[in-house]
C-alpha cells in the first residue's frame, strides 16, 4: 500500500472525516458506499483486503481515471481515503442506468388485451404482462449521450471493455461512464491482446472472448446496451455467447417494428465482424441523422 500511496495521482483524504451512510452497490470484488465528506455526499468505491489487491493494477486504474477527470461523460474522482484494510475511491454519486430503467414509472402492467407497445414481457409468477413505457424522447436523449460518452473515451485512446447499463450512471442529468478496472490505455495501438477474458457475458463482442480488444469491441457492447435501453429488459435466463446473442437479436426485432432505420444502425453495431461496425464518430453522425 505504501508504494500506491506514494505514487497516487489524487489527493488523499483522512477517512476519519467521512460520515458513512449505506451500501449502494455490490460487485464481485468491490462494494460501493454512500458517504459524506466536507459537507458533500459522494460514492466511495471500496477495494478490500478480503480480495487480494493488485496495487500496480490499481495504480494503473487511478492514472487512467486521472487522465479522464476533465471529460464530460466520465466519472469524476475527487481523491482517495484508506484504512489499514481498505482503499476507497471518492467519486460522483448517481443512479446506474440499469436501475433507472427499472423504475416503476416506466412500467405499465395489464392482465388481458393487447399490449400498448412492442416492448412487453410476461410475468409468469403474477400472471400479468408489463410494458416498458419510457418516452422515446428520453430514450433518444440517453442514446446520444451514451454514444458521445464512448466517442469521448475513444478520443482519449482508451477502451472501456465492460460497457453495460450497470456501468453507466446518471449524475446531475448527465451520463457518466464508471468502473474502469478492466479498461486499457491504447497509446497509439489499434488493438490489444490480453491473457484473460474481462467483460460481461452477453455484452462482450465475439473477439473479446478470445482476448482481442479494439475500439470496435466497445461499439458491440454499446450496441447491446442501447438495445437494452430501448426495450427495457434484455435478459431472461441465458448463458454463453450464442444464447445471449439470440436474446439480443430477439429484442432488436422489437425495435425494428417501430424504427427500421434505427434498428439497421444497431444491427451494424453488433455485427460479428468487428470491421463492419461503426467507429464511435460515424455512429454519432448516423444517430444525429435520424433523431
Amino acid at each position: 500500500m505504501e508504494h500506491l500511496l506514494q505514487n497516487c495521482p489524487y489527493q488523499i483524504f483522512n477517512i476519519q472525516n467521512v460520515i458513512w451512510n449505506e451500501k449502494i452497490g455490490e460487485g464481485v470484488h468491490s462494494n460501493v458506499y454512500q458517504g459524506q465528506l466536507n459537507n458533500k455526499i459522494y460514492a466511495f468505491k471500496e477495494y478490500s483486503f478480503d480480495f487480494p489487491i493488485d496495487y500496480d493494477n490499481l495504480l494503473y486504474e487511478l492514472n487512467l481515471l486521472k487522465k479522464l477527470n476533465h471529460c464530460k461523460y466520465c466519472i469524476y474522482i475527487y481523491g482517495i481515503c484508506h484504512t489499514q484494510e481498505n482503499i476507497y475511491l471518492i467519486m460522483d454519486l448517481g443512479t446506474d442506468l440499469s436501475s433507472y430503467i427499472e423504475n416503476k414509472k416506466f412500467r405499465s402492467h395489464y392482465s388481458r388485451g393487447k399490449p400498448i407497445n412492442n416492448y412487453f414481457q410476461y410475468n409468469y409468477k403474477k400472471d400479468i404482462h408489463w410494458c416498458y413505457i419510457m418516452p422515446e424522447k428520453e430514450k433518444v436523449k440517453y442514446t446520444k449521450m451514451l454514444i458521445e460518452s464512448v466517442d469521448e473515451l475513444h478520443n482519449q485512446e482508451i477502451i472501456h471493455s465492460d460497457i453495460k447499463l450497470e456501468n453507466i450512471i446518471i449524475h446531475n442529468k448527465i451520463i457518466k461512464l464508471i468502473d474502469f478496472g478492466v479498461s486499457y490505455m491504447m497509446n497509439g495501438k489499434k488493438c490489444i491482446l490480453i491473457n484473460t477474458t474481462y467483460g460481461t457475458e452477453g455484452y462482450m463482442a465475439p473477439e473479446q472472448y478470445k482476448g482481442l480488444l479494439t475500439y470496435k469491441t466497445d461499439i458491440y457492447s454499446l450496441g447491446v446496451s442501447l438495445i437494452e435501453l430501448w426495450v427495457g429488459n434484455l435478459w431472461e435466463d441465458s448463458e454463453g455467447f450464442r444464447p445471449c446473442r439470440n436474446e439480443v437479436l430477439k429484442s432488436l426485432r422489437k425495435i425494428e417494428k417501430n424504427n427500421i432505420n434505427f434498428s439497421k444502425i444497431l444491427r451494424k453495431c453488433i455485427s460479428l465482424d468487428e470491421k463492419k461496425r461503426y467507429t464511435s464518430k460515424n455512429l454519432l453522425n448516423k444517430i444525429n441523422q435520424i433523431f
